[in-house]
Formats: C-alpha cells, structure tokens, sequence
C-alpha cells in the first residue's frame, strides 16, 4: 500500500514539473490512441505570431532518455499551438515509425519538418519529411527517402570544390564557389567521382607512411625510415587505458584482449606527419583516442590524449598553422556513431568540442571556409560557427541542398 502511494505521489511530482503548455500535446496523442501511454515532447518552435510547430513522441513502452527509438507501434505527432491559447491545437500528423529506427530532427521549420532514421549497427534508414501549410493548419504531404552520404571532397581552383555523395544508389556531388551566389550548387551527378582508396602511402621528411601486418588485428599503418628502420605507434596498457578511460574500468569491463591503437586520417605538415589515433571499441577489443605528429627531427611520436577525446577514433583531420581539427566516432561491435568536432588550439594546446550529429569523413579547406563531408550531410565551418547542410527532397521528387 504503502509503495503505491509513494508511487503515485511520485508520478503526480513528475506531471507537474511538466510545462503546462505540453500538457494538451499529450493529452491529444493520448485521445488519438490510448496505447499510448508514455509521451515525449522532442521539439518546440515558434514558426509563426503566435503559433509553435510542437514535435513528440508517443510509446505503448517506456521512453529511453538518452536515445529516441521510433517504432511500428510508436506515433510520432506534430502539431501546431496557439501560444496565447495553449489548449487549442492542431493536429497535422500523426506517424507510426519504422522496424528498427533512432530518430534525429535534422530539420523543422514553418514550411516542413525532416526526421532522420538510423537502422540496427548504425545503417541509414530513411529520411522522413513531413510538408504542411500554417495558414491552412495542415498537412500537405509526408513521405520517406532515402539519405545521401557525402563521401568525398575534391579541390577545384579558386578555392572551390566538389563534394560526392551516394545514397547507395545513385551518385550526387555539390559544387562549391566561395563568393558565388549561391556558393552551392547541386550537380545531378559526377563524372569525377572516383573510389576513395582506404589507404595512401605518402612520405614525408625522408619517411614513408606504409601499411604492414604486424599484429593479429591485420594490415595497419607504419612510420618507416628511407633506411628501412620502422617507428611504431607505442600501444596502450592498461595501465593507461584505467588512467585516460576510468569510466570503462568503473562500469566493471574485464581488461581488454587486445589494444587496437593505430594510425589513423593523416596530414603532413612540412616534414611531420600529423594523425588521429584509431582503434577499434569492443568484443575485447578497445585502445584510447588521441592525436599528435611524428617529428622527424627527433624521430619520435608528440602525442596528445586530452579527455575530450579519450573515447573517441579520429574519423577526419585537418592541419592549420594555428589549430587541428578532428571530427570523433565511436567505432565499436553496433556500428559507428559520431563523437563530435574537436578543435586544438596549437598555441594555447585549449580544447574546444562542437556537436556534430554525422560522423565527419573528410575535411577541405576552402579560403575562409572548412568544409568537412559527413555521412549525413555537409558542416561548413567559418571560425567557431557550424553551418550544417544535407540533400533534401521536395514534394515533386528533386532533390536540393538544405539547411538543417
């Protein structure tokens, strides 16, 4: 008896903490299927005078909340409200999801709303669009697509570039102009877009960056001198993987089977060669992120392990004289997922970390501009702002560039 009303009281603690604007939200999921028991609001946005695009989530199952699944028996609602008159809302859709899918809002605005789908081990699913009218209060038209990644970055004069992405079956690249307008334009395809090869061997200082097999874990980069002596990576101990990742050692994880630290994306800088660390996170295997150079002159690895990065693989690198740019991921047993955007002040060696929803694949600098593809879309980075694109498509099938 005594649990029951400890419960109760707690579930009224936790009603009424909630805003009472959302409040109607729920109340209008709950009428619409009374399975739905548990609710979530996931976005509020003033679209217009008066009136916010409310997005939510609605489960017969317990809600995660730390991640934001959207399944065949969940229903994912829109709505508009009257910010004057809270209890007057509009229904625009009402969505069931999809067999296995996380959600993200990529986009939501007052003409349309995108919601990302990732699959099992971190597959791309579709893109979800929902296109409305606010005058009229209602839907005009939802259905899916699939996203495009953007794979790879090619320089073109002037500053400009070309950047190529997939949707696993067909091919797109954007062309990039800085000054022009628009700066971006979307080409139907790319004659050329070539494979991007997994690994080049570049050399610098009187060094070669080679690829050799010198563990269990398979073909792996390797520093060698012009006399043949090779410069290995040290590996990590666990030692210092309970000193750099103490949260895994206090979730009780048995040390690791193997250390899978290894040379990663690469840039040479005069003769140094500039890296992010790799490594792959499970089934006994696992390492610890960072980053650094390998002098040549002292023919010795300058690493960095600052905490930000700790858990993370370098996806991406970028080298300017006065900071380094790294885009994370996580690269374990369920896929991989992104880790966000590291800046390293090489002056000051300050650590700034930016949210990056996609995992960065590959950076390009372009005049004042660093462009970075992603797989899902394009970050365009001027100073300390993040400017984030992805292929969209419109109610009549063409595709077109949009900002999320």
């Amino acid at each position: 008896m005594i649990e029951r009303i400890v419960s109760g009281l707690l579930f009224l603690a936790i009603l009424s903490a909630q805003p009472a604007k959302d409040q109607p939200i729920r109340s209008a999921l709950k009428q619409a299927d009374r399975t739905l028991t548990q609710t979530s609001i996931l976005r509020r946005a003033e679209v217009a005078t008066n009136l916010d695009l409310v997005i939510a989530i609605a489960s017969p199952r317990p809600l995660s909340s730390w991640i934001t699944w959207w399944g065949e028996n969940d229903k994912l609602g829109l709505f508009l409200q009257e910010q004057s008159n809270p209890n007057r809302v509009y229904t625009l859709a009402l969505s069931p999801g999809f067999a296995d899918c996380s959600t993200r809002i990529v986009r939501a605005t007052a003409t349309d709303t995108v919601v990302q789908c990732t699959g099992e081990k971190s597959s791309p699913g579709p893109n979800r669009k929902f296109v409305y009218d606010l005058r009229a209060k209602a839907l005009i038209s939802q259905f899916s697509y699939q996203p495009f990644s953007m794979r790879r970055i090619l320089a073109k004069p002037q500053d400009g570039a070309l950047i190529i992405g997939t949707d696993g079956t067909r091919q797109i690249a954007v062309d990039f102009q800085p000054g022009r307008d628009p700066e971006f334009r979307l080409l139907s395809h790319s004659e050329e877009a070539k494979p991007r090869p997994e690994f080049k061997s570049i050399k610098f200082g009187g060094f070669r960056l080679v690829q050799e097999t010198s563990n269990s874990l398979g073909p792996q980069p390797l520093i060698r001198e012009a006399n043949g002596k090779s410069y290995p990576l040290p590996r990590s101990t666990y030692e210092e993987f309970a000193q750099f990742r103490p949260g895994q050692v206090r979730n009780g994880n048995s040390p690791p089977i193997d250390y899978d630290d290894h040379i990663g994306p690469h840039v040479s800088e005069g003769n140094n060669l500039w890296f992010g660390k790799s490594f792959y996170d499970g089934e006994g295997t696992t390492g610890i992120g960072g980053f650094g150079y390998f002098d040549t002159d002292e023919k010795k690895y300058r690493l960095y392990a600052p905490p930000e990065i700790a858990d993370y693989s370098v996806s991406a690198i970028h080298v300017d004289a006065d900071a380094v740019w790294m885009a994370l991921m996580h690269n374990g047993e369920y896929g991989g997922s992104s880790g966000g955007l590291l800046r390293f002040d090489r002056n000051s060696n300050a650590i700034r970390k930016f949210d990056l929803p996609g995992i960065g694949l590959q950076f390009l600098r372009a005049g004042e501009k660093l462009l970075l593809a992603t797989n899902s879309g394009i970050a365009v980075i001027v100073k300390d702002q993040i400017t984030k694109y992805f292929i969209d498509k419109t109610t009549d099938g063409r595709l077109r560039l949009a900002k999320e």
